[in-house]
């Protein structure tokens, strides 16, 4: 011959039964580095192959490794196989679970490793598992009522019988998002990015925004257009690096895609890929980025028997025992309630598990499962309520007389107590005449504050709050701190805290805190926690003011004792948790006030612990480093500030 062309030829294993789902190899030899290497045919309906090794006339701990793998077109190996060491020792039984599909060949490779040495045996059993499920992947709508089925069918012809137990749940927010920009240029010249013939290398880089709305630590940045491939792969390179909202680089991925700690904020992801086609990269520009973050709590999606059982959330369906060629329905119940954090567009995915473990053997296959997001309900005006026989012939009864003049009286009361149509013009235009002069600047917005008259347009105490209200947002905007606590001086004079407090110092029943007066009262208190807050910053800034270039601490007194009042009076209204970052802030300040920097310094650290990209507190630590005289500390954290507020993004 010419030539000679080596063929290698697979042969499996002949059945040892009729449906070829179950092998047992008793009495196989093993010494060290000796490979024991079986082929098997995977048969129909099969899902999952469970393995056990059950070594026999073993004095010692052994080291073994298992390998296994089956091929499928298109796919690489890696997303089929299992490569595991192993120790066993006498009378132990290891199981291993592996993913498989009908028609397939699975190869299964055991060796003992080279450095356990001695001789031994083991028995080798495979056994073939599965169900086949459809729909799958399994659609469910979250967010309100609704039945999904599917239907649970067994192809494998084994001596037994399988056990139904699913169980499923929702695990991630999945988002789909589109480029904010892109541009296309043309590498540098050189030597490492042009092509033979002088022909350009291209990059495209696509910027993508991430709001994330809880601290992570398991988000994961994929495209499904690009992952997964790499040498295979039509485009020259892909890089994907995620900054925060200084610009500071987080982390990199790349073809494959590992999961990134990401605290709650907003950050930026740019996305980099080459190729010397401009026309391949310019379709790119709409590459969409899959964005899955876990969930705080999974949501536990319950599995019943019946449609009915389903849609009034009875009859469970526990565990049932499935035979060959049967097919069982499974009514799955959609959740009711939506997670926090999810957007319109946004999907819930997750998994689902339908075989009970039987012998060690566990299901391997999970089937995947996306909720998609109910609409939210629009606001309708609900129809008025038409009038049955019944209750017109109640209307001829004594009784019902006098309830009927009763309700009249309230009518004409409630219709007393209801604005006029002028009144509800006047108080339209007063409304946007404040938020007109909030949309003011600089000097427009000083001459509105004084020019315009706004206490003559509605003489109510509601309205001349919401004056004050203005005006303390306005001169705040402006640096006017004098006037701001002029206003929030008027503001409190129109409120009574007395009854605020009286009233919100017991406990109101549901249809209590739905009253006007209860609306009300939270209006008031929350315009008086506004005034004081301002007040409090305003002498906090009048107090510094006052101590000029020096430190805090040189103040003039009655500058501290305005703060000193004004900080007593908004703590006793803020709220610890609520209010939590104001009341640092001023508590920072008070302590600066008292000359204790070293304390004032503790809290501004402990503060940028939750907040690092804080402005304000960075500032803060700076200047009270400075004042404290610890140089070194100074410079070592302005370098620092260079490195986490780059000029620009890092380059690929």
């Amino acid at each position: 011959p010419l030539f000679r062309v080596p063929v290698t030829i697979i042969v499996p294993e002949k059945k040892q039964d009729k449906s070829g789902a179950k092998y047992k190899f008793e009495n196989i030899p093993f010494k060290s580095g000796a490979i024991v290497r079986r082929f098997f045919d995977v048969p129909a309906g099969a899902t999952f192959a469970h393995i056990r090794l059950q070594p026999k006339d073993i004095d010692t701990t052994r080291k073994f490794m298992v390998a296994s793998l089956w091929l499928n077109a298109q796919e690489g190996y890696r997303d089929h196989e299992i490569n595991k060491f192993v120790s066993v020792r006498e009378g132990s039984n290891t199981h291993f679970t592996i993913a498989v599909k009908p028609g397939r060949t699975l190869e299964l490779a055991i060796a003992q490793y080279w450095s356990s040495l001695g001789v031994c045996s083991a028995d080798i059993l495979l056994d073939f598992h599965g169900i086949t499920i459809s729909p799958s992947p399994i659609p469910i709508t979250v967010g309100g009522p609704g039945v999904t089925r599917v239907d649970a069918t067994s192809h494998l012809m084994n001596d037994g019988v399988e056990t139904l137990e699913p169980s499923a749940s929702l695990t991630h927010i999945v988002s789909y998002l589109k480029a904010k920009s892109s541009k296309i240029r043309p590498l540098p010249e050189g030597y490492r990015d042009m092509l033979p013939g002088d022909r350009y290398t291209y990059e495209i880089v696509l910027s993508y925004t991430l709001d994330i709305a809880t601290k992570t630590s398991k988000a994961l940045l994929s495209f499904p257009y690009l992952n997964e491939r790499l040498y295979d792969s039509p485009y020259g390179s892909q890089l994907c690096m995620i900054f925060d909202e200084n610009k500071q680089h987080i982390h990199t991925t790349d073809a494959f895609p590992d999961p990134v700690a990401l605290d709650k904020g907003t950050y930026t992801a740019r996305v980099h890929i080459r190729l010397n086609k401009v026309s391949e990269l310019e379709n790119l520009k709409s590459l969409i980025l899959k964005l899955k973050v876990p969930l705080s709590k999974p949501i536990s999606v319950a599995a019943h028997t019946s449609y009915n059982g389903a849609a009034f959330k009875k009859a469970k369906f526990g565990s049932k025992k499935i035979q060959s060629g049967q097919i069982i329905p499974i009514f799955f119940a959609a959740p009711t309630t939506l997670p926090t954090g999810v957007n319109p567009g946004d999907l819930l995915e997750g998994s689902c598990k339908f075989l009970k473990e039987i012998d060690g053997a566990k299901d391997c296959v999970s089937h995947k499962m996306i909720g998609c997001l109910a609409p939210k309900t629009p606001k309708t005006t609900p129809p008025a309520a038409s009038k049955s026989d019944d209750q017109k012939d109640a209307k001829s009864k004594p009784e019902a007389k006098k309830a009927d003049a009763a309700a009249a009286d309230k009518s004409d009361e409630k219709k007393a107590g209801e604005e006029s149509d002028e009144q509800k013009v006047a108080k339209a235009i007063f409304a946007a005449k404040l938020k007109c002069i909030e949309a003011f600047k600089g000097k427009q917005l000083e001459v509105a504050l004084e020019k315009v008259d706004l206490a003559g347009d509605l003489p109510s105490d509601e309205a001349k709050k919401d004056v004050q209200l203005t005006k303390i947002k306005g001169y705040s905007s402006l640096k006017d701190y004098p006037k701001v606590v002029a206003a929030a001086n008027v503001l409190e004079g129109l409120i009574n805290a007395g009854d605020i407090a009286a009233y919100f110092g017991l406990k109101h029943t549901e249809d209590e805190q739905k009253s006007k007066d209860h609306k009300q009262k939270e209006k008031d208190k929350k315009a008086l926690l506004a005034a004081l807050h301002a007040k409090a910053t305003a002498t906090m800034e009048l107090a510094t003011k006052s101590a000029g270039k020096g430190s805090v601490s040189g103040a003039g007194e009655d500058e501290k004792k305005a703060f000193e009042d004004a900080l007593k009076a908004y703590l006793q209204w803020g709220d610890e948790k609520k209010d939590k970052k104001k009341i640092a802030a001023l508590k920072a300040f008070k302590l600066l006030l008292d000359g204790e920097s070293g304390k004032a310094l503790k809290g501004v650290l402990d503060g940028l612990k939750s907040a690092p990209s804080d402005k304000a507190k960075v500032k803060s630590r700076d200047s009270l480093l400075g004042e404290l005289g610890w140089e070194d500390w100074v410079a070592h954290f302005k370098v620092l500030n260079r490195i986490k507020n780059p000029y620009g993004w890092r380059c690929f």
